[in-house]
């Protein structure tokens, strides 16, 4: 048993004593657990926050699906170049053939016959050569909208380009200065300042 022979009477003061510190070591119990409690919850809070290990590892990675997006939009964007390019190209050859076809036809008709009907088909052919210069001329302002395009936005890039290497000497700053500011912390500490 418990090493307290039952059959021996307790003097009276002695039972409520033990009562007494009975209740008053559950009270404590309770607030013990109560404190465990606080400080699991606490711990688990501490452990939700990443320590500057994982931030940076997050920010690479972070870093490499931002490079890897842009060069997926890059390529997107090149694709949707070449597709336009190929379909004005098409449409050109297409717009050109049935030229070709035409004075082909034309030209069949022509040749034998009399001089008017020679007339008429050098005026349609003159006609074509003018089209086909217009043609030129519009593709040519395109090209030159693209290239002013191209120059404005190579512009920014550069400009950009520019922003993200500040950005990166920034961060590298920054993080010998948590290097810093944590070493202080730790002399401060280790000196028994309160920080």
């Amino acid at each position: 048993s418990s090493g307290i022979n039952a059959e021996w009477p307790l003097r009276p003061g002695v039972s409520q004593q033990h009562n007494k510190d009975k209740a008053k070591l559950d009270k404590l119990r309770l607030q013990v657990a109560k404190k465990n409690y606080n400080i699991s919850a606490l711990q688990r809070q501490v452990d939700e926050i990443p320590s500057r290990i994982e931030l940076l590892q997050y920010q690479k990675r972070f870093e490499e699906l931002h490079e890897q997006t842009g060069k997926v939009h890059t390529q997107t964007k090149q694709f949707y170049t070449l597709f336009n390019n190929l379909s004005d190209t098409k449409t050109y050859l297409e717009k050109h053939l049935i030229r070709l076809n035409s004075i082909n036809e034309n030209f069949r008709k022509v040749v034998g016959r009399n001089t008017d009907a020679a007339a008429v088909f050098l005026t349609q052919f003159e006609q074509l050569v003018a089209a086909a210069k217009h043609g030129r001329s519009v593709i040519e302002k395109k090209r030159d909208e693209v290239k002013g395009t191209k120059d404005s936005v190579n512009d920014e890039y550069l400009k950009l380009v520019e922003r993200q290497r500040q950005y990166a000497l920034m961060v590298k700053n920054f993080q010998e200065e948590c290097r810093r500011s944590e070493k202080l912390v730790a002399k401060c500490k280790a000196a028994g300042v309160k920080v």
